[in-house]
């Protein structure tokens, strides 16, 4: 049950992870071109977002993975993975998630191993889930501590030492999933 809560939690904060300060309704020239017209579209894709607009984000998303944002490739497979303002097709979310991960961005890498872990678009590779969770692991975000929650999970089986170094760190960084796991293995 506590899987199927942060797998309803998580699309959201993935989608808003990279938004960092109020979108910009209408960019003047000046400020498009100060900022980069492929960050304006991905503010303008979340705030359709937020307002659930859905094709008019996905509308932004498309335009801002065309001008080269690397973070819109994640939100575009958010949205064909839960199916907003389009028909749900995971594999093109992990295809999408698959392109933005190879390029960095910490919350596809993390999505992309959900995808891996649990046969979500492609078939189910725990190898590759953890390669992926580990890279996502490094980053800084929201997506970060639950991908070391993850990391956590998959070796609580095996290596219960290592599953709560990844679960202490996944807590340091806020992670309620990872405290939950440290308190039910006794390390409170």
């Amino acid at each position: 049950m506590k899987y199927f809560s942060l797998m309803l939690l998580l699309p959201l904060c993935a989608c808003y992870a990279p938004v960092q300060t109020p979108p910009v309704a209408v960019a003047s020239g000046a400020h498009a071109a100060a900022k980069g017209q492929d960050d304006v579209l991905l503010e303008r894709g979340a705030a359709a977002y937020r307002r659930k607009s859905y094709q008019e984000a996905m509308t932004a998303f498309i335009q801002a993975s065309a001008a080269g944002n690397v973070a819109a490739s994640r939100h575009i497979g958010l949205m064909y993975l839960n199916g907003y303002g389009v028909a749900r097709n995971a594999k093109r979310a992990a295809a999408e998630f698959a392109k933005a991960a190879a390029a960095g961005d910490t919350g596809a890498q993390y999505w992309l191993a959900y995808c891996y872990e649990h046969g979500i678009g492609l078939p189910q590779d725990e190898e590759a889930a953890l390669a992926w969770y580990h890279a996502a692991a490094g980053g800084d975000d929201e997506s970060s501590a639950a991908a070391m929650t993850a990391v956590g999970r998959l070796n609580e089986a095996d290596d219960k030492a290592a599953a709560m170094v990844w679960y202490r760190r996944a807590a340091a960084a806020g992670d309620k999933e990872a405290a939950n796991a440290l308190r039910e293995m006794g390390d409170d």
